[in-house]
């Protein structure tokens, strides 16, 4: 990038106007070679640079500079703050121009108003981007190669940035170096390493905890002879890694229990062979009893069905001689029905007649509304063509007010959209702490519920003999040493845990951990938004505007253009109603005109169907009368009532009957069945004998009793075996999961440490500072190319070696200094200020040049250095302006800012700048 011309006005001290902004044609001063800005004190030589840097990035060139502070205070309200830039970038000239934020009098009337940022890039084709800020700032950073951080670092050393390079420690200098050489993959790889370490180290941890666990859960007999090397492995006193011996003592338990159980089987296969002969005596036994108590009651219900039987035979008889007086009921009905279509005749004739009284009635009362209607339109169309004349220029003033009102809109939103942006990041830092919060909950919650379940698993593990005594009962086997009589069994605790209140306790703590480490992915994902946010926010205020601030300042501005939107609103709702109200009258005033002959024509038609009416009216009572003296009852439903009176009675007399036959044959087929189940239980009974079922109840409940111990047994057993089968099984299978975890994790650890710089007896070097110390001792081979030059041969930078390295953070981007006069290495910090100085301005050099050199997509023609060089001695400023000549002898056009007369000397081509009497500076080009 290569400046040509620098246009500014109210800018900084610069005033100008529009048609005469000040220019800088940095084509005056060649291609290549040093030029000196000088000049008085506070004239703007620093804003030179700010105007550059600016038009560039939409920043000043300082840190303490931004951009809301740059409007000239000389300017008036009429010229506004603006720089524009023309720069070549590889033989392409492009054009930006750039206005910051800020307020400025009114050019009429008193007070403040605002002047938005505003940009436009003009290509070399000709083509102009205006859109957003944001768009043309990427654009810029594409052209070029480089941010405006880099830019600072690389072609603008502003004041006071030459010692932040060179006083900067490993950790500050790892922040520079990775934006500039591209090394923030390194440092993802160092991240994954740990990541994968940690996860291996919780996967072993985890795996270790269940093996512990699983043999945990082994049990045997108290006689076992196996139970005193349990005992030892459960308490954690044998090695992992001997599986041989643990396996051996699995084996060898489920070996016992297995024998035990196939002798209990045999055992239980006699009990049931002689409960079977047992329960099938006992079911003959019952059987006959039951037989017998059931022909009592059968003979008991027959004596009691003879007099019902009777009775519903009687009853039959009556009701079937009533079924002839049902015939006689329906010849009635059906006379009645003969007569249904004359009331239905005579009904309609009763309607026609209401209805045309009804019309009548209402055509007359109609006929009286419309006749005043008619009077009322005809006032209203003189009062409308009245008001007509007096809204003959309504509406003229609504596309004016609409304008004013689009304007304060666009302000509107322009306010809106700079609150979203701020109202973001405190959405963002509130989000942050709560999940902060509930991560540290989850974590807190995790580890008491992993305390909660070691405390249960060693309770369990204590209680066992408890837990043993608790299933025994006089008269069953003890598990472990057979007895029938348990006179002092082992007590259990009241708090003593259940294997599933230990598992339970276990799955509880393993969710919290997957809460825990939930809570934490979340909190990690909202930090990275907290940090981008809060690197957007340093990058937009430099870290000196309070949010406070910037939220007064919008909210006035919101109200003030709220008032002036409410005020506009005003007048456009009382200049829109007066056009309304005109196209409404205009759209009316016919309606009105034509109505009213309507309405004339209408009253007429009204009075002619009254007439008409009357005349039907008449006819249709008349006939009503005749119908009338031709039916028995009063209406049709009168007749209908009469009808379904009839028809009920006939129905009751046919449903009394079918009552009466289904009652009579219900006892008829109740007798029958009685006396087939009598002689078929007579039968049964003959060949039966006697049973004694006490006796044959108290043997089966005795082998019942011995089944159920037996069975106890059995099922303790089993489900030992059962359990300890399983964990036989995942017993081997976590020796070698364990194994091979444990293998992959002691590899990923070392990588990890290796990559971190964590290693013991290491230097603290991380993979990134490794690849970074690549080029930095490229710039420091290029810096003391210089520095040699500037110190007469005395002063050479290295960076630090490892037998210097101390402290316990991280290492390799240190820098120290090689005095060649005493052969002594020490901290550049110990250097004086004008040996700082020229230690710092061949370490800014050798940066930008190794920049260039390793990113030969990046052409910087141009470098400016502001101040410094009074701190030199003559001697050493002759070296510092040869270095410099240097690089400006290398297509390259060096600018320095100074006071110091040797400079005004050596370097033949300037800019000078001057104030005016009246306040602001002026700039020209001289060459001596």
């Amino acid at each position: 990038m290569r400046p040509i011309k620098l246009k500014m006005t109210a800018f900084g001290p610069y005033v100008g106007s529009r048609e005469a902004p000040v220019t800088i044609d940095f084509e005056k001063l060649g291609r290549e070679g040093l030029y000196l800005i000088t000049g008085d004190t506070g004239a703007g030589k620093t804003t030179i640079f700010d105007a550059i840097t600016f038009a560039l990035y939409g920043e000043a060139s300082g840190e303490n500079r931004e951009p809301k502070m740059l409007r000239s205070k000389y300017a008036g309200g009429d010229i506004p703050t603006a720089v524009e830039l023309t720069f070549e970038y590889r033989d392409k000239v492009y054009t930006i121009k750039r206005n910051p934020d800020y307020e400025r009098p009114k050019s009429r009337g008193e007070g403040m108003t605002s002047e938005k940022a505003s940009v436009s890039l003009t290509y070399p084709d000709g083509r102009v981007s205006d859109g957003r800020i944001s768009e043309v700032n990427r654009e810029i950073e594409s052209i070029i190669g480089i941010d405006r951080d880099q830019f600072m670092q690389i072609a603008m050393i502003s004041q006071g940035d030459f010692l932040k390079l060179l006083l900067a420690g490993t950790a500050e200098r790892q922040e520079i170096f990775r934006k500039i050489f591209k090394t923030e993959r390194y440092k993802q790889i160092q991240d994954i390493l740990k990541s994968k370490a940690g996860e291996l180290k919780n996967k072993n941890d985890m795996l270790r905890s269940g093996l512990m666990q699983v043999i945990g859960g082994i049990r045997c007999g108290s006689e076992s002879f196996y139970m005193p090397k349990l005992e030892i492995a459960k308490r954690g006193e044998m090695s992992f890694e001997d599986t041989s011996l643990i396996s051996e003592i699995a084996e060898g338990i489920i070996s016992e229990d297995r024998e035990k159980e196939t002798e209990l089987s045999k055992t239980a296969a006699d009990i049931e062979k002689q409960l079977a002969e047992i329960n099938e005596n006992i079911g003959k036994g019952i059987k006959t009893k039951e037989a017998k108590e059931e022909l009592a009651n059968i003979k008991a219900e027959l004596e009691k069905l003879v007099p019902r039987l009777e009775a519903s035979e009687k009853t039959l008889s009556e009701k079937k001689a009533a079924l002839s007086a049902g015939d006689v009921l329906a010849a009635e009905i059906e006379k009645i029905r003969n007569e249904l279509d004359k009331y239905s005749e005579l009904d309609e004739i009763h309607k026609n007649t209401a209805q045309l009284e009804k019309k009548i009635s209402e055509n007359k009362k109609l006929t009286e509304k419309k006749t005043a209607q008619l009077a009322d339109s005809v006032k209203k169309l003189s009062l409308i063509k009245n008001e007509l004349s007096e809204l003959e220029n309504a509406g003229e003033k609504v596309a004016l007010i609409n304008n004013a009102l689009e304007h304060l809109e666009n302000e509107k939103n322009e306010m809106i959209k700079l609150r979203r942006i701020s109202d973001e990041f405190d959405k963002v830092c509130i989000t942050l702490k709560k999940e902060q919060k509930a991560y540290a909950d989850a974590a807190n919650a995790y580890e008491a519920a992993q305390l909660d379940y070691v405390r249960l698993n060693k309770a369990f593990h204590d209680e066992q003999a408890g837990i043993l005594a608790a299933e025994l009962s006089e008269g069953m086997p003890c598990p472990v040493c057979g007895s029938m009589h348990h006179p002092s069994p082992a007590p259990r605790s009241d708090n003593a845990p259940t294997k599933e209140q230990v598992e339970a306790a276990l799955e509880f703590a393993r969710k919290k951990n997957a809460e825990m480490n939930e809570a934490g992915n979340k909190c990690s994902v909202t930090k990275g938004r907290y940090d981008k946010g809060l690197e957007w926010i340093s990058e937009q205020t430099k870290g000196k505007c309070e949010q406070d601030k910037l939220s007064e300042y919008i909210s006035s501005e919101l109200e003030r253009i709220s008032v002036e939107i409410s005020e506009q609103n005003k007048f456009l709702e009382a200049e829109t109603k007066r056009s309304e109200r005109k196209k409404a009258l205009s759209a009316a005033l016919p309606d009105y005109e034509n109505g009213i002959e309507k309405l004339k024509v209408y009253i007429s038609e009204l009075g002619n169907e009254i007439s008409s009416n009357e005349a039907v009216l008449g006819q249709e009572r008349k006939q009503a009368e005749k119908l009338a003296a031709e039916v028995r009852f009063e209406s049709r439903e009168a007749a209908q009532h009469e009808i379904a009176k009839l028809t009920a009675q006939k129905e009751k007399i046919r449903s009394d009957y079918d009552t009466a036959e289904k009652n009579h044959r219900k006892n008829t087929d109740l007798a029958n069945s009685l006396k087939g189940k009598k002689e078929s239980l007579e039968n049964q009974l003959k060949n039966s004998g006697e049973t004694d079922l006490p006796k044959l109840e108290a043997v089966r409940d005795e082998l019942n009793a011995r089944k159920k111990a037996v069975s106890s047994e059995t099922a303790l057993i089993s489900g030992r075996l059962y359990s300890n089968i399983r964990a036989y099984e995942q017993i081997k299978e976590n020796f070698a999961e364990t194994a091979a975890v444990e293998k992959k994790r002691i590899a990923a650890e070392t990588l990890s440490n290796t990559a971190n710089g964590r290693l013991g007896g290491k230097a603290k070097i991380s993979f990134e500072t490794y690849v970074q110390m690549y080029f930095f001792d490229r710039i420091i081979e290029r810096a003391n190319r210089r520095l040699l030059i500037m110190s007469d041969n005395q002063y050479e930078l290295k960076r630090r070696g490892y037998d210097r390295m101390e402290g316990n953070g991280q290492k390799g981007l240190e820098l120290d200094v090689l005095d060649h006069y005493n052969g002594t290495v020490r901290d550049v910090r110990s250097l004086s200020g004008g040996e700082s100085f020229k230690a710092s301005l061949a370490l800014a050099l050798g940066l930008s040049d190794e920049v260039q050199s390793s990113a030969p997509a990046i052409k910087l023609d141009c470098m400016f250095v502001d101040e410094g060089f009074g701190s030199l001695d003559d001697e050493s400023l002759k070296q510092a302006i040869k270095a410099l000549m240097d690089i400006g002898g290398s297509n390259r056009l060096v600018g320095i800012i100074s006071h110091v007369n040797e400079l005004k000397t050596a370097i033949d081509k300037k800019i000078i700048v001057k104030k005016d009497i009246g306040g602001g500076g002026r700039v020209e080009i001289k060459k001596d």
